[in-house]
């Protein structure tokens, strides 16, 4: 029996209408719809579907060239108020006329627990009041493009169940961010531009959350990052700043001891001061998963080298061309030096000796030899090493290291998994 179903369609009804006929009255519990254009007939079609537990709209870019054809009508989404065991619905699209907002008959949906709704238009969507507090059952709230119309106590209410908020580029009422340190569920908090800009206060809000244990944020000045009370984000395990401007020092009141994952991506300032790496970093003892990406490093700070809780660390698109020793090595079971500039194999891996999983790819000019390979081979842990971009492979623009072939490679490495063809990623 039929339960999951991937329909693509250019536009037209007849071909997505004909796929979603065969289905009705089935036994189908997932679905996603790519298309340009979902219609009012193509919509009551999707609605008529019961037992369906989830449902996924995104934009068919590739079907036709050109994104901004993807359409959704707002108001027709009201015909899927019939869907009784709906738990999840995603929408990332363009709205035709997202100001008229998303329709109240969505509150009629009783199973619904997570609601993503991206909105690819340039004016924000509505959300409104009566919209939100019918929707009061929603533990996963994502949006993107929207702005919501909630005072302190209709987001108290709408909101009490909510444990993971995504808001990117979305406006929310200043009232409505004074009640998040009253939502006890909420832990996980996304929040990129939007209200970052737009309402300065919404940061000593976020401070003030007692329940947070993920957090990420995205776009804004750090002269707005509060200091942190000893008692505020007690709990808070993962920690994001990313495209944060004018960050000349991680703060050292956000060195958090309850830490377990921290990213820092695209803060250029950070290297232009010697004080931005504070000695509070010594008290992230929890730590096991750093990312410092894209931040122009020259060289890996001192109090990272004294990090021996890591066992996964990032450093692409830097500017490193060694690194030193310190404890950080110990525990090390993944490392990214990936976009750097490593003329060759820094010694000092050698004593990573838990390394499972290394990638160098794209550091230009990098040369194993002479030593380079006699360090990988004293790595016994190793099973992955990407040097994608660095020996000759199928794809074009891959730049060969001197005096290596990728059968030399293997021959000396015959336990571990070169890649040639393709970026991991971290």
């Amino acid at each position: 029996m039929l339960q999951q179903l991937e329909v693509a369609a250019a536009g037209a009804d007849a071909p997505l209408r004909f796929a979603l006929s065969s289905v009705v009255g089935g036994s189908l519990q997932h679905l996603w719809i790519k298309a340009n254009t979902l219609t009012r007939p193509q919509l009551e079609a999707i609605g008529s579907i019961q037992g369906l537990v989830s449902l996924k709209i995104t934009y068919a870019f590739e079907l036709s060239g050109r994104s901004n054809d993807s359409r959704v009508h707002a108001l027709h989404l009201q015909h899927l108020s019939g869907l009784k065991a709906l738990g999840r619905l995603s929408i990332d699209a363009y709205f035709d006329e997202p100001e008229a907002g998303l329709p109240v008959e969505l509150t009629a949906l009783p199973s619904l627990t997570s609601l993503e709704v991206m909105n690819k238009a340039g004016q924000r969507l509505a959300l409104s009041t009566r919209l939100l507090r019918g929707l009061c059952r929603l533990r996963c709230l994502h949006l993107g493009c929207a702005r919501l119309g909630l005072s302190g106590e209709d987001a108290q209410d709408a909101w009490q169940d909510l444990e993971e908020l995504l808001l990117v580029d979305t406006i929310v009422e200043d009232a409505a961010i004074a009640a998040l340190p009253w939502l006890s569920h909420l832990t996980a908090l996304h929040v990129i531009e939007g209200i970052l800009y737009h309402k300065p206060a919404v940061l000593d809000s976020i401070a003030a959350c007692p329940a947070l244990k993920r957090l990420a944020l995205e776009s804004f000045e750090a002269s707005r990052l509060p200091i942190l009370a000893p008692s505020q984000l007690a709990s808070l395990s993962s920690l994001s700043l990313v495209k944060v401007d004018a960050l000349e020092h991680l703060p050292a009141s956000w060195c958090l001891p309850s830490l377990q994952e921290l990213t820092l991506k695209v803060c250029p300032s950070l290297v232009r001061s010697p004080d931005a790496w504070p000695s509070e970093m010594s008290r992230m003892t929890r730590l096991h998963t750093l990312r410092l990406e894209v931040l122009q490093l020259l060289e890996l700070p001192a109090p990272v080298c004294g990090l021996a809780s890591l066992t996964c660390l990032g450093l692409v698109g830097n500017q490193l061309q060694t690194l030193p020793e310190g404890p950080y090595l110990s525990n090390l079971h993944r490392l990214s030096l990936s976009w750097n500039r490593l003329p060759r194999i820094p010694l000092a891996l050698a004593l990573a000796s838990r390394l499972e999983e290394l990638d160098l790819t794209s550091n230009t000019g990098l040369s194993l030899r002479p030593t380079g390979l006699q360090v990988l081979q004293g790595l016994s842990k190793l099973k992955r090493l990407n040097l994608y971009a660095l020996l000759p492979s199928p794809e074009e623009g891959a730049v060969p290291l001197p005096g290596l072939s990728g059968e030399e490679v293997a021959l000396a490495l015959p336990h571990v998994h070169v890649e040639l063809s393709r970026y991991w990623g971290y």
